[in-house]
């Protein structure tokens, strides 16, 4: 795996047949990502079935293969001794600044889960995923991104949060809403940035 990521791995969701899978490898390889990828069981009608709410389901058949699929990852994690592990869908497109954002957003959240740390420069390299990633014991989830369905910004902002730039952001008139929308203008008019959230994430849609 490649050591700058510090995750135990990295998983892709993705079926033996999708389209997208070999844009993905060749993505990784050219920005230099190791990939897991999870075999994807061939579900059924009834799994679909089984999925749902008996009750006031709203979930599509596109939603529900994806929950699945990301259950089948998250099993895969856990069958491991892995501590960590970043899941990826098979349509996520890699920047070759990848290694210097993870390296920021590492250190953002070391300065916001684990102060009692010793203070660290974003370039800094841990030698542990703990460390590197803030202790596990302070997370359970970390919620890299989104799919148009972030939570609004009086969400993010009732949990403690913290800003850091990032010059590789796209302009702020060039990222579109709901996303635009939880970036800090003030901030992000003259240099990129990302807001970092904890605490609960959004609802999720009822299955």
């Amino acid at each position: 795996m490649s050591h700058w990521s510090h995750f135990g791995a990295l998983v892709a969701v993705s079926h033996a047949k999708s389209p997208r899978r070999e844009g993905l490898l060749w993505s990784a390889k050219l920005t230099g990502i190791d990939i897991t990828i999870p075999e994807q069981p061939k579900w059924a009608e009834s799994d679909l079935k089984a999925f749902n709410s008996t009750e006031g389901s709203r979930i599509t058949r596109g939603s529900a293969l994806a929950w699945m699929g990301h259950l089948t990852a998250l099993r895969w994690f856990l069958s491991t001794d892995h501590q960590t592990a970043l899941i990826l869908e098979d349509d996520v497109d890699f920047s070759l600044h990848l290694p210097s954002q993870i390296s920021s957003t590492a250190h953002a959240l070391r300065t916001l889960l684990s102060p009692g740390l010793p203070a660290t420069s974003p370039s800094t390299i841990l030698n542990t995923d703990s460390r590197f990633w803030a202790s596990p014991s302070t997370w359970d989830i970390l919620w890299l991104g989104h799919c148009n369905d972030a939570a609004s910004p009086a969400h993010v902002l009732s949990h403690p949060s913290i800003s850091y730039p990032d010059p590789h952001t796209p302009p702020l008139s060039s990222i579109a809403p709901p996303a635009s929308d939880l970036l800090e203008p003030s901030i992000c008019q003259t240099a990129g940035c990302y807001t970092a959230p904890t605490g609960p994430s959004a609802p999720s849609p009822t299955p």
